[in-house]
């Protein structure tokens, strides 16, 4: 009977906007600024980057034929690791990521429990995603760009966690 509470459960739990799920580990986002930390870690951890590092923030970055914007397209001015985590600023991260490399973030990303699930007993926990270019090149038959590291810096591009993952990265 259409009328009846166990119909009005029922077309929750098969309604295609899903909101039912458990979103805390059932669902996957781009963790954005959030994994600034991550990248962060790893940069220092590889000896590529130290907390002088400086950038100047005019608002994005090139890279080949494509503009990278920062949130700030008014830019930040001259940042180092600290301002840049203070401000979130997107310019210092993307230079940290390409300097640090796909696979040291890919690294310290699997080293925060990203890409696999927690260890938790939830029957229904989604794992997440830390990309690699083996990954891109078998998913997309792409090749991975720095384009798509400088992304992966700053918590974009193929980067997929759950909340749970993230607040595991915080703690």
């Amino acid at each position: 009977n259409p009328g009846t509470p166990a119909a009005a459960v029922n077309a929750l739990l098969q309604s295609p906007a899903r909101p039912m799920i458990n979103r805390a580990i059932g669902a996957r986002y781009a963790p954005g600024s959030t994994f600034k930390p991550v990248t962060l870690l790893a940069g220092l951890e590889a000896g590529t980057i130290h907390t002088g590092d400086t950038a100047d923030c005019g608002g994005g970055l090139q890279i080949g034929n494509h503009r990278f914007g920062c949130w700030n397209s008014r830019g930040h001015g001259r940042v180092d690791a600290f301002t840049a985590m203070l401000q979130s600023c997107d310019v210092w991260f993307y230079q940290a990521g390409l300097r640090t490399g796909i696979a040291a973030l890919s690294r310290m990303a699997a080293q925060f429990g990203l890409g696999q699930p927690t260890g938790l007993d939830y029957a229904k926990e989604v794992t997440g995603l830390v990309p690699t270019p083996e990954w891109k090149k078998s998913r997309y038959r792409e090749n991975w760009w720095d384009g798509d590291t400088a992304q992966l810096a700053i918590g974009q591009s193929f980067l997929l966690a759950t909340p749970l993952q993230m607040a595991n990265v915080a703690a």
